[in-house]
């Protein structure tokens, strides 16, 4: 919801309706921004943003200000890595014909490795009149979970006759966690007469969890007293992927213009 004020908006930031700023075709002035409980700004683009006058409405629990249940007015993120994708399984091995021995089941695929996560974005986020406490999270995009191996296909089971059961596929590995992005640079600039005050949190961006691996096949039963089939190898989960460096910032008051 927005009003024109001196050619800039004046926008309410509600917990439904969150101001992403994901594109440079975005605005990037606004007159008053209020911060309604649940509300938050994202920012996942470099840019210049400047703001006249920014409120926040405190929660009717005070006791969660000014880190409301971990959560916080400002994200400067990059996006998350995307997860990897689940290996396959292994087709089951056909039952062998008369006098025939059971076929091996086929070997699961590998999960594919979770994608890195963005580098945060370069902001420069400047505020004419800061009313209220705020807080900011500065961090790289989480890397994305490396996907499941696949489970190892059965072996066949023997045909008539004194025949083996086919040998268990092997399990598919899993892969590996994306590594997390690093950080941004983030400079942040507010009135020196300014009621208000920042934190920021500069966190390193989690690398993704290693996937797991798939289950190995079972052998196939034998038959008229052969062998049963051996079971599939175990496959290696995947290795979690590493955090990204931190980002920097600076929080510094300007003066007013003479």
């Amino acid at each position: 919801m927005a009003n024109e004020k001196n050619s800039k908006s004046d926008i309410f930031v509600t917990e439904d309706v969150p101001l992403i700023v994901d594109s440079n075709a975005v605005a990037r002035e606004y007159g008053t921004v209020t911060l309604y409980p649940g509300g938050y700004i994202e920012f996942r683009v470099s840019m210049h943003f400047h703001i006249d006058t920014l409120i926040r409405m405190d929660p009717e629990d005070a006791a969660t200000s000014p880190l409301r249940a971990g959560k916080y007015d400002i994200y400067v993120k990059g996006q998350d890595g995307e997860d990897g994708e689940n290996g396959r399984n292994g087709a089951n091995g056909a039952n062998g014909g008369s006098g025939n021995n059971g076929m091996n089941g086929e070997q699961g695929s590998n999960g594919g490795t979770g994608i890195q996560g963005d580098w945060g974005p370069t902001l420069e986020l400047d505020i004419d009149d800061l009313q209220s406490d705020i807080t900011i999270l500065n961090t790289g995009g989480n890397g994305g979970n490396g996907g499941n191996g696949g489970n190892g296909g059965n072996g066949g089971n023997g045909g008539d006759g004194r025949t083996n059961g086919g040998n268990g596929g092997d399990a598919g590995n899993g892969g590996n966690g994306g590594r997390g992005g690093d950080g941004g640079k983030l400079k942040i600039t507010y009135g020196e007469d300014s009621k208000g005050s920042i934190i920021c949190d500069n966190v390193a961006a989690s690398g993704g969890i290693g996937g797991s691996a798939g289950q190995p096949g079972s052998g196939g039963n034998g038959y008229g007293g052969g062998n049963h089939g051996e079971k599939g190898s175990c496959g290696k989960s995947g290795q979690q992927g590493g955090t990204g460096s931190l980002g920097t910032y600076s929080i510094e008051k300007k003066k007013k213009e003479q």
